[in-house]
C-alpha cells in the first residue's frame, strides 16, 4: 500500500510540480511528456501513466488519488506540497541582467493554422511588444536581454515571431531548460502562466501583461483574481509595460514592498523541505 501511495505521489508531483500547475514548465523528457498528457486528459482510463518498481498507476487511479491526496493533505501541509521539490536558486545575482517574457496559451488558438494564428490579437500584441521602440531602447540602454519563451502548446508558431531587437532572444521550446531561464532572470513578465510562482518564490519582481483579461476570464479563467490579487504590477499596453520595465531596471530589479509582503500569505513554506514534509505525512498516515 505504501509503495502504491508513493507511486501516486510521484505521479502527481510530476504532473503539478514538473508540468507546473497547467503544463507551464514541461521538461524535455519522455516522462514529462506523459505527465503533460495526463494533465491534458489525453489518456485512456486504463493507461499506465507511471511506474515505481513493479507498481504501476493507471490514469483512472491517478485521477482518483490526485483528488484524494489533494483533499487529505492540502489542509495539513498547505497548497505548496507538490511544488518546489527541487531547490529553486536565484542565479541572477552577479550575472548579465535577463528578463523572462513567458506568455501562456489560449484555448481558442489551439491547433489553428499559422495564418489564423497570425491574425489573432495574441500574435499581434506580442509582435507589437517585441518590436516596440521604447522597449528596444530600454533594453539597449541598460544592456538587458529579454528572453521570449512561448508556451509548448504554441511551440510550432515560434518561427512566426520576428524582431529586430539585438537584446531579444526568441527561444524555441526545448532548446534551453526552463528552470535555468527562471533562475537566471531578474524579472518575469507573463500574462497568466503559473510558472510565475517560481519567480515570485525567489523574491524577484513579476509583471502581468493582461491585454485580453476579459476574454481570458470568460473562456479559460485564471487561478487568481488578476484585478484584486495579482502579486505584481498589472499592465495592459506595450507602452505601460516598457515603462514598468525601466522602473524596475532603475531600482535594480528590487521587488516592490507591497508585493513582497504578500509572499508569506500566499506561500506557506519557503525552503527545500516540501518533499520531505509530504513524504513524512504519507508515512505517518499509512505506516
Amino acid at each position: 500500500m505504501k509503495q502504491f501511495i508513493l507511486a501516486i505521489l510521484v505521479c502527481v508531483g510530476m504532473c503539478i510540480g514538473v508540468v507546473g500547475c497547467g503544463s507551464e514548465a514541461v521538461e524535455e523528457t519522455r516522462s514529462s511528456e506523459r505527465a503533460a498528457s495526463v494533465s491534458n486528459s489525453n489518456l485512456k482510463e486504463d493507461s499506465s501513466v507511471i511506474a515505481v518498481g513493479k507498481t504501476t498507476v493507471s490514469y483512472k487511479e491517478y485521477k482518483t488519488y490526485y483528488y484524494f491526496m489533494k483533499n487529505q493533505y492540502e489542509s495539513i501541509l498547505g497548497t505548496d506540497i507538490w511544488k518546489y521539490n527541487k531547490a529553486v536558486k536565484d542565479k541572477s545575482v552577479g550575472q548579465e541582467r535577463e528578463i523572462l517574457l513567458m506568455p501562456t496559451w489560449r484555448t481558442w488558438l489551439e491547433e489553428v493554422s499559422e495564418e489564423t494564428f497570425k491574425e489573432s490579437d495574441y500574435y499581434k500584441h506580442y509582435m507589437s511588444l517585441l518590436n516596440h521602440p521604447k522597449l528596444l531602447d530600454i533594453l539597449k540602454k541598460y544592456k538587458i536581454t529579454l528572453n521570449f519563451y512561448i508556451h509548448p502548446k504554441f511551440r510550432e508558431y515560434i518561427s512566426t515571431f520576428k524582431t529586430d531587437g539585438r537584446y531579444i532572444r526568441l527561444i524555441p521550446f526545448g532548446s534551453e531548460p526552463l528552470n535555468e531561464l527562471i533562475m537566471r532572470c531578474s524579472m518575469m513578465i507573463t500574462d497568466y502562466s503559473s510558472a510565475v510562482w517560481d519567480v515570485f518564490y525567489q523574491g524577484k519582481p513579476v509583471v502581468f501583461y493582461l491585454f485580453d483579461l476579459e476574454r481570458y476570464n470568460q473562456v479559460q479563467g485564471s487561478y487568481i483574481d488578476m484585478e484584486k490579487d495579482a502579486f505584481g504590477d498589472v499592465v495592459h499596453t506595450p507602452e505601460k509595460l516598457a515603462s514598468v520595465i525601466e522602473e524596475y531596471t532603475v531600482r535594480g530589479f528590487e521587488e516592490k514592498k507591497q508585493y513582497g509582503a504578500m509572499r508569506s500569505e500566499l506561500i506557506k513554506y519557503i525552503d527545500d523541505k516540501n518533499s520531505e514534509r509530504t513524504y513524512n505525512e504519507v508515512i505517518r498516515r499509512y505506516p
